[in-house]
């Protein structure tokens, strides 16, 4: 199974939006995160993961919006996830959702730091820290084995931060 973790893409400012008086979980992405995780999806699709079986979103609106871009280049409904939300990290949740998977499965999570890393280091270390701290709309890509209903190996494969992504070619 091929996990891709992808942090969401770059938000309105915090301060800003808090003076609208609105959740922080509703805080949108800007015109600038938009353009940019539009970018990197296409990006990851021809030159890296050609096709996925289903993404998962934090329920926050920042995080929707990135899984809605790359839920629209690669065709796949997006799935709420709230282990995926900055405010859990439920790492058993993950798992069994996890487990419920073919091995062959291709999974994109798009949520939020530090969580993501939370989550990344529970799966490569058995330990519930940052391994990884994610830019924003940075990528990390985790291969996990399953051997019967539990995992029996855990691989983080590599992380690309958003710039480098961007810098890659789209011809």
């Amino acid at each position: 199974m091929i996990i891709i973790f992808v942090r969401h893409a770059t938000a309105m400012d915090k301060k800003k939006f808090a003076k609208s008086g609105n959740p922080d979980s509703e805080r949108p992405l800007t015109a600038k995160g938009l353009k940019d995780i539009n970018r990197i999806g296409k990006i990851l699709k021809k030159h890296i993961i050609e096709k996925v079986d289903v993404i998962y979103s934090s329920p926050y609106k920042r995080a929707m919006q990135t899984a809605e871009v790359l839920s629209g280049i690669y065709k796949k409904d997006i799935k709420k996830a709230e282990f995926l939300s900055a405010d859990e990290t439920d790492y058993n949740q993950m798992l069994s959702l996890l487990l419920k998977q073919p091995n062959k499965s291709v999974i994109i999570m798009v949520g939020h730091n530090p969580s993501l890393g939370n989550l990344i280091g529970k799966l490569v270390v058995n330990r519930p820290v940052p391994v990884v701290s994610l830019d924003k709309s940075g990528v990390a890509v985790v291969r996990l084995e399953k051997g019967g209903s539990r995992i029996k190996s855990v691989e983080l494969v590599w992380i690309l931060r958003a710039d480098v992504l961007k810098k890659m070619c789209l011809g």
